[in-house]
């Protein structure tokens, strides 16, 4: 694993554990964006730059499999629970 797979996983993993929403981290995400339009992508260093992308990875792999695991639902039988049957008096 690369080092911006690692990357990319450590944001999953924080979603996981609950550290951050999907909301919150489309928040991030945009409030990074807003601050290179606000000054020039030529005076953002490039680490920062890097570090937006593997958020924007990481919440459309999170997107995705939010999808897939909806899908799977839909997808799925229903069950019923087994009915208790008393049994015969002796």
């Amino acid at each position: 694993m690369n080092d911006a797979e690692k990357r990319i996983q450590t944001v999953i993993n924080n979603y996981r554990k609950g550290a951050y929403s999907l909301d919150q981290l489309k928040d991030l995400l945009d409030e990074g964006l807003q601050h290179i339009d606000a000054i020039g992508v030529k005076n953002v260093e490039i680490s920062f730059i890097k570090s937006l992308a593997h958020l924007e990875e990481a919440i459309k792999r999170i997107e995705n499999a939010k999808m897939r695991n909806t899908a799977e639902m839909q997808r799925a039988p229903l069950t019923t629970a087994p009915t208790h049957q008393p049994s015969p008096k002796r």
